[in-house]
């Protein structure tokens, strides 16, 4: 059974693949902005038609696998059985664990509705798409969750996420 993976994940295993081990090293090497690509490479932003384009062509991947997951990752004059094998090593790697945490992955309601509360109270005046609202949250979410394991102080940190997210909005 072929395993899907998610474009997050190919990103990050074509980078690893293509000699690149930490994403500092291939933003430097490739003058891409290192919060675009950290974005791209987590989830937290798809990218564009044109970022994946050049993403596969830094990579030495087939923009179709990148893109979608379809079809091999090297042609076979672009392949190298390291490549290959560090490729599937990073995607088995990610996928493992992904499995390990998403089963008991339970989004905490409370603070997600305290998040969007404070998202939509403080932007009134600004006019956010329902994606951007969404993002934010998310990202906002997934940001106090990896570094705060108290529910009450996660609900505290809420008030300075929201803030340095209208101060990013306003630069």
């Amino acid at each position: 059974m072929e395993q899907k993976y998610s474009l997050p994940a190919r990103l990050k295993a074509a980078r690893k693949a293509a000699g690149f081990k930490t994403l500092k090293e291939f933003v430097e090497a490739h003058k891409i902005p290192p919060s675009t690509y950290s974005q791209h490479e987590t989830g937290r932003r798809m990218p564009n038609d044109e970022f994946l384009q050049r993403y596969a062509k830094l990579l030495q991947v087939n923009l179709n696998w990148l893109k979608l997951g379809k079809g091999d990752p090297y042609t076979s004059k672009q392949e190298t059985i390291n490549n290959k094998n560090i490729l599937q090593e990073e995607l088995l790697d990610l996928s493992e664990w992904k499995s390990a945490i998403t089963p008991t992955a339970i989004i905490q309601e409370s603070l997600l509705a305290e998040i969007l509360k404070q998202l939509l109270e403080s932007h009134t005046t600004t006019a956010l798409s329902v994606k951007t609202i969404a993002n934010a949250a998310a990202g906002i979410y997934a940001d106090i969750v990896s570094v705060e394991p108290s529910p009450a102080m996660q609900i505290k940190l809420v008030r300075t996420a929201v803030l340095a997210f209208k101060r990013y909005l306003v630069a």
